[in-house]
């Protein structure tokens, strides 16, 4: 394994936690990552954080030549290694397509009036949560976590297959906002760190997948990012009579089914 690439790859992996907490404002330390002023301030510092990646990491990687690196990031459809605009903006529609049936479930619930997919009791500057969990936090994650790491890791299969896990690591510090802030018990902190690990190195894997398969186009990683976080996990309690349930029931199979599916046979 490369030493240089392995350590770019972890400084990668950790930049958008140094970047939310080195030298972190006295008066937002431990408030809630809900707040305002933490809000605004990680906004700020994420993307301060995306145009220096963005400006570095192409010109030291892969012999340093810039827009050809530019163009494997996958940030500008039909400038990808597709070549195409059209291939490019055909996959997009496929990862749509792909995390939408995932979702079927979600969105019966949605339909039936069981769920709905906005915060509503934030107020006064819904705006910016809507910003950070459907636009911010899509494009700059997957801007990192899977532009900017497979750049690296390229031609490195070791470093390749640990790409989705360090983007599970990279959640686990939610738990200290529910230790530390909340004060919630121990047991349930590291259950909740357990499960958002499994369930984001897992979805890591698979918008990994999709953007190898796409010619790294890293619009179809965004679709996929923005639809999960607006959709949330699927619920396994449904309300309504027992058809509805069963119906609920069934579209969760089979949405994991197709999407195995889809994914063996891309």
């Amino acid at each position: 394994m490369d030493l240089y690439k392995l350590t770019l790859t972890l400084l990668m992996a950790s930049s958008m936690l140094f970047a939310i907490y080195f030298a972190e404002p006295a008066h937002i330390k431990n408030k809630h990552r809900d707040d305002l002023e933490v809000v605004h301030h990680r906004t700020k510092r994420i993307t301060i954080l995306c145009v220096v990646l963005l400006m570095l990491i192409p010109s030291i990687v892969n012999g340093g030549g810039y827009f050809e690196n530019i163009k494997k990031l996958g940030i500008l459809p039909g400038y990808t290694t597709t070549g195409s605009l059209q291939a490019d903006l055909v996959n997009i529609i496929k990862a749509l397509y792909f995390i939408l049936v995932l979702y079927s479930s979600t969105i019966f619930q949605i339909l039936i009036g069981d769920f709905t997919p906005f915060d509503t009791e934030e107020e006064g500057e819904p705006m910016i949560y809507a910003f950070r969990d459907y636009v911010l936090a899509p494009v700059s994650e997957e801007l990192i976590y899977r532009g900017m790491m497979v750049l690296i890791a390229d031609g490195d299969a070791v470093l390749m297959a640990m790409c989705p896990y360090l983007f599970g690591i990279a959640h686990v510090h939610h738990g200290y906002q529910m230790y530390v802030i909340r004060q919630e018990p121990l047991a349930r902190v590291l259950a909740t760190v357990g499960f958002q690990f499994a369930y984001t190195s897992v979805f890591g894997m698979v918008v990994l997948w999709f953007y190898v398969w796409s010619g790294r186009n890293l619009w179809c990683c965004v679709v996929l990012h923005a639809v999960c976080n607006l959709l949330g996990i699927p619920s396994f309690a449904v309300l309504g009579l027992r058809m509805v349930k069963v119906v609920y029931y069934v579209l969760i199979v089979v949405g994991v089914v197709h999407s195995y599916t889809y994914l063996k046979n891309m």
